[in-house]
């Protein structure tokens, strides 16, 4: 993929695959839990993505601080940054979209649609992903 300096929010589709995104489930207290759907209806089912229990979850969600920081500095992929790094820093917006009108065929539109909000955006994602495999 090319980088062009501009921040954008990515997804990578092989061509061969079906589009399956991931839903959330708000849980009480207001976060969120990952879910997968069911192989029939595409409803979220409940259960989790990765195939961690509720008590490992729950285990997860008390970490305290000190524990998190402690993991994340044995993660090599997620080490603190310096003020140095952060000195040359600029913020970059992602390109405007343009409004455009697209003819689709109906079962293509529903089955984004039913996927939920931002159908468009993942629309969107598979096109990009066309497009950057073509242009490799």
């Amino acid at each position: 993929m090319k980088k062009s300096g501009k921040v954008r929010s990515e997804l990578s589709v092989p061509m061969n695959s079906s589009l399956s995104l991931p839903k959330f489930r708000k849980k009480n207290g207001g976060s969120f839990q990952l879910v997968r759907p069911t192989e029939k209806s595409g409803k979220a089912t409940g259960k989790l993505v990765d195939g961690m229990t509720e008590a490992q979850w729950k285990r997860f969600r008390n970490l305290t601080d000190e524990e998190v920081h402690r993991r994340a500095l044995a993660d090599p992929d997620a080490q603190p940054t310096t003020a140095a790094f952060w000195k040359n820093a600029r913020m970059v917006w992602p390109e405007k979209k343009m409004a455009t009108s697209i003819r689709l065929d109906p079962e293509v539109l529903t089955w984004f649609k039913r996927e939920g909000k931002g159908y468009q955006t993942r629309i969107n994602a598979v096109l990009r992903t066309y497009m950057e495999a073509k242009s490799a």
